[in-house]
């Protein structure tokens, strides 16, 4: 994932449907328009000519693109967009049927208002494009995508509402590609449709056969990482010995609101854990392990130590999981594997 610029991270994500069927294709007539139109042939944050711009008709009514999707009741859903600004800088997006909704100034990314959202989240992206993404829990069966351009005087409430009806002058507008809606407590990347619903599997990540590039006896795990959400379960990067993971392991993962190492191995059994309040950020951690010398360092700082005694063997694995559960989902910058305890010193420069 190259979002935000420099280097690049790894991207690893759970399996999603996206049940838009032509998440690109807005001219098609499976989009209902009102008081709006559709013109194709613009640049799209992909760098191709398949973004359209949404233009207002005239009528002194909502100018909007809608489309009804069938949903699972009471269940949380996420919807994306990505919308640039052309002359109008206002821009809505709602689910109709639970009357969920968020606003944006596209001339900043700012938010203008929202109303019953689990989460929300705006991305700036080159070119002046946003990606725009809210989490919702539906009230019925049924779930109504709905994107509006709003008018220069819009200040709050829903862009459904009368009060933010407003004339047209039938050539402004703003740009609009990639329309999402996935069941999942928060959005994943984009996944285009053109003409039925596409599903993208779970990312995996794994790497065996490579005990030569790690040392049983003493050791660094490292990673420099983010987390998609802190509601589900554990997220586990382990290195691990294929043939008894249950007694050689090393397990990196976030549960809740701690970070933590668990070390499996056949003397005894070490937990290192620390509680933190970021994990939707990019967070620098280590730990040591060696007999009767482990340590946990984050963001700089050496936060927990322990003298239990261990004895690993046989470590091959590197993996996004740990014995096929737990997966990791999230963003990694930077994994390291270290065939030395390093000192305080370097592990303060290597995690700050």
């Amino acid at each position: 994932d190259y979002t935000g610029g420099g280097c690049p991270h790894i991207l690893a994500e759970p399996q999603r449907t996206n049940l838009v069927t032509y998440s690109e294709a807005f001219n098609n007539s499976y989009w209902t328009k009102s008081g709006a139109s559709v013109t194709s042939g613009f640049t799209s944050p992909d760098g191709i000519s398949n973004a359209f711009k949404l233009v207002e008709d005239t009528s002194s009514n909502l100018h909007i693109i809608n489309r009804i999707i069938t949903v699972s009741n009471a269940t949380n859903y996420s919807t994306s967009i990505f919308a640039k600004l052309g002359e109008r800088t206002k821009f809505g997006i709602r689910d109709g049927f639970s009357n969920k909704w968020i606003t944006i100034n596209l001339s900043n990314g700012s938010v203008i208002d929202s109303n019953g959202l689990i989460s929300s989240k705006i991305t700036q992206l080159e070119n002046d494009w946003y990606k725009i993404s809210f989490t919702f829990q539906t009230a019925d069966t049924s779930s109504t995508f709905k994107a509006y351009i709003l008018g220069d005087s819009y200040t709050s409430g829903s862009p459904d509402d009368v009060s933010n009806r407003y004339q047209g002058n039938g050539s402004s507008g703003l740009y609009i590609y990639g329309a999402q809606v996935e069941a999942g407590s928060y959005a994943t990347s984009y996944i285009p449709t053109s003409g039925s619903t596409v599903t993208r599997n779970k990312d995996v990540f794994s790497r065996d056969g490579i005990s030569s590039l790690i040392n049983d006896s003493e050791g660094v795990f490292f990673a420099e990482f983010s987390v998609f959400d802190i509601l589900t379960n554990s997220k586990v990067i382990s290195l691990v010995k294929s043939s008894a993971p249950s007694s050689n392991a090393v397990l990196l993962y976030y549960n809740g609101n701690r970070i933590a190492f668990d070390i499996y191995s056949s003397s005894a059994t070490v937990s290192v854990t620390t509680n933190i309040t970021n994990a939707l950020q990019l967070n620098k951690v280590a730990l040591k392990y060696k007999s009767g010398d482990i340590a946990l360092w984050f963001n700089g700082v050496e936060i927990v130590t322990n003298t239990n005694t261990i004895s690993l063997s046989g470590l091959d694995k590197l993996e996004f999981d740990y014995v096929s559960g737990n997966d990791f989902y999230g963003k990694v910058k930077q994994l390291q594997v270290y065939k030395t305890a390093l000192t305080d010193a370097q592990l303060t420069s290597l995690t700050s």
